[in-house]
């Protein structure tokens, strides 16, 4: 069945802010500026944001009018439903999320109002905004703002218990569902904490009502597996992938960094020794693709690259990548392959002979056609066979080249310098 998603806003600007969210990794979006208009549309999105024109209006007819839109997207067939809330607080908050679980039939609501990119988190329970000198302003403490609007149970999850895992967090919830909490406020102060909290709530979200601003909404699409067919990118769009553990390609690493538009990545080896691989590989994906589409070169390199290695030399790695080194790679690869296949990846660059294997073996390629020596003992190709055929693919020994080698692969793969690519 094909899912789709349903987002209620208390505005047209909440509608906006969080629909795109969904619409920038190329799933269709639509936003229904007036809630009397929806009537009007027929469904062909797989993600639905409508503005309810709600903030100013009192709790009865707020509530009135949120679970009117909510049965109209459920008749629509809609099977994921978002309450957009303002990052700051205000209007119906309680009063909405409450309309929508009655609505739906739900348990429970779970409430993650931080937006780290817009300098607003929630710690101890408290929503903090920044200031120009980056200091924290107090705005309001979010359970008692809540209480003011309910009579039903309010409960806080702190950033210690969002920091224990995912597993963890995801029983605190159904816990706290079982004892009758109505509205769970959850801490979260980056963006690693509500991609965490995104995964944790994923397989809640037939039980519970999730509401937020558009902070927890853009790591939503990585979560919950909704329709999507992302077009293939026009412009040139490198992923690097740095799975060796030699220090030449370490120092080639921390110069290519300095290029404009690249984000670097860690991968970290440790969460393969403590059970949170496929965390990990979730987390680095969306970093990457987040990247990506915003026109970055990624570089995804493993921990043991971009740390102080304690005068780790040459061949010489740490136990954790001897125990775990097919499995890293293997992981790499699969990073890869998803990558490309939605269709936000044109050219990748592996260093690493044993992590380049894998990653091609990975991505389904039966061989590769070369078109080109980019510089001395550094091909390039186009992978034949399996899903990803046609991307171009540079492969790079640990330890060849100079210190600005790396670089200089990308910037002729971003076409700075195209005549060194047969197009």
């Amino acid at each position: 069945m094909v899912k789709k998603l349903g987002i209620i806003a208390d505005n047209l600007i909440g509608s906006n802010d969080t629909g795109v969210q969904f619409s920038k990794y190329g799933l269709s979006t639509v936003v229904i500026s007036e809630r009397e208009k929806l009537n009007q549309y027929k469904n062909n999105a797989t993600v639905i944001s409508v503005n309810t024109n709600t903030r100013m209006l009192d709790a009865q007819e707020a509530s009135k009018h949120v679970r009117n839109v909510t049965k109209i997207l459920k008749n629509m067939g809609l099977n994921h439903f978002y309450k957009k809330i303002d990052s700051t607080l205000r209007g119906n908050i309680a009063v909405e999320i409450e309309a929508m679980m009655l609505e739906l039939g739900l348990e429970m609501g779970i409430l993650v109002p931080s937006f780290p990119a817009n300098g607003r988190i929630v710690e101890n329970g408290y929503l903090l905004t920044k200031r120009e000198n980056n200091s924290l302003f107090p705005v309001c403490h979010v359970p008692s703002l809540l209480q003011n609007e309910t009579d039903k149970p309010i409960s806080l999850i702190n950033l210690s218990d969002v920091r224990k895992g995912t597993k963890t967090l995801q029983q605190k919830l159904l816990n706290l569902m079982k004892l009758g909490t109505k509205i769970v406020v959850i801490d979260a102060v980056s963006e690693e904490d509500l991609f965490n909290i995104a995964i944790a709530i994923k397989d809640l979200t037939e039980m519970c009502v999730v509401a937020g601003s558009a902070g927890l909404a853009s790591h939503l699409p990585f979560v919950l597996n909704l329709d999507k067919s992302l077009p293939l990118r026009k412009k040139r769009s490198v992923l690097v992938i740095a799975g060796t553990f030699n220090r030449i390609t370490s120092d080639q690493i921390m110069e290519a960094k300095k290029l404009d538009n690249t984000r670097l990545i860690e991968f970290s080896t440790e969460a393969f020794v403590s059970g949170e691989a496929e965390l990990e590989v979730k987390n680095v994906t969306r970093k990457a693709q987040e990247a990506l589409v915003d026109n970055k070169i990624a570089i995804i390199a493993l921990d043991t690259l971009i740390k102080d290695r304690k005068e780790l030399e040459g061949y010489k790695i740490s136990e954790n990548v001897r125990r775990y080194g097919k499995k890293i790679a293997d992981s790499l690869g699969a990073i890869a392959k998803e990558l490309t296949m939605k269709g936000v990846v044109t050219d990748l660059v592996v260093t690493g002979g044993g992590t380049a294997s894998h990653v091609v073996e990975i991505m389904g390629a039966s061989f590769i056609t070369l078109e080109n020596e980019l510089l001395p003992g550094i091909p390039s190709g186009k992978l034949q066979g399996g899903q990803c055929e046609g991307l171009r693919v540079v492969t790079k020994a640990g330890g060849f080249g100079s210190r600005d080698s790396l670089a200089k692969v990308i910037e002729y793969l971003r076409e700075l310098k195209p005549y060194l690519i047969n197009n």
